[in-house]
């Protein structure tokens, strides 16, 4: 069972028809938002899916948790008094931290999607100097929270999905103006910003997946959804 129809629940689509697994993927997808009102849809539709019992509850929260920047705006609040609100309940569930999933999504909010844009359109922006990232391919989200589904070792857990390596900010933006062949614009503000993530679990599961994250991986994924093939496909 799914409950959203976003780009997480997309991704998730193979737990469609499963009575013992329900992905909820249904939560604020901007972690910039700010509204009390769209914190508030996503609790009332949790409680929900907490009454309903249909199955271990596999929830999606977010890495910035280890952000001290970020640790304190509105979106990780929620997050985190979402976790709280599974943990107090009696239902079987899996909640993971994701970093920062890349794929094909319409959202124009996630982080590569944002540069993305801004680049494409030649739209100025701040480049925080000092920050840093953690990228992952979706592909990659989906095989390792997979994984934990089916090893009951991770039932009623938090388990951290991210990248073993950060990436700067600059770093991102240099691949993507290579990636894209185009500069972007935008001014430099310092700012320290970096999510300290316990990745220990996931290499082991990498390990055991014989998953492999080498020096070209940042450069990889972002060439498999922006790269010139894959725009044109999109265009078409």
């Amino acid at each position: 069972m799914i409950t959203g129809a976003g780009f997480l629940a997309k991704a998730f689509k193979q737990f469609d028809s499963s009575r013992e697994i329900h992905i909820f993927a249904s939560g604020v997808a901007d972690s910039g938002n700010t509204s009390p009102k769209e914190f508030e849809r996503e609790r009332a539709l949790l409680q929900t899916a907490l009454q309903l019992r249909q199955g271990t509850l596999i929830y999606f929260s977010t890495c910035s948790i280890y952000d001290a920047a970020l640790a304190e705006v509105p979106y990780v609040s929620h997050k985190l008094q979402m976790e709280e609100l599974i943990r107090s309940s009696d239902h079987p569930h899996i909640i993971f931290r994701l970093s920062n999933p890349v794929g094909k999504t319409d959202n124009p909010h996630t982080l590569i999607n944002f540069f993305v844009n801004c680049i494409q359109s030649g739209k100025k922006f701040n480049l925080w100097k000092g920050s840093f990232r953690n990228v992952l391919d979706i592909d990659d989200v989906v095989v390792l929270c997979s994984y934990c589904i089916a090893v009951s070792q991770y039932t009623n857990q938090v388990v951290n999905i991210a990248n073993p390596v950060n990436y700067s900010v600059e770093e991102i933006v240099l691949t993507l103006e290579q990636v894209l062949n185009k500069k972007a614009i935008y001014t430099v503000t310092h700012k320290e910003s970096i999510p300290m993530i316990d990745t220990s679990e996931v290499t082991r599961i990498l390990d055991i997946r014989n998953m492999r994250f080498d020096n070209g991986y940042l450069r990889t994924v972002l060439e498999k959804y922006f790269g010139g093939d894959e725009l044109q496909a999109g265009e078409n």
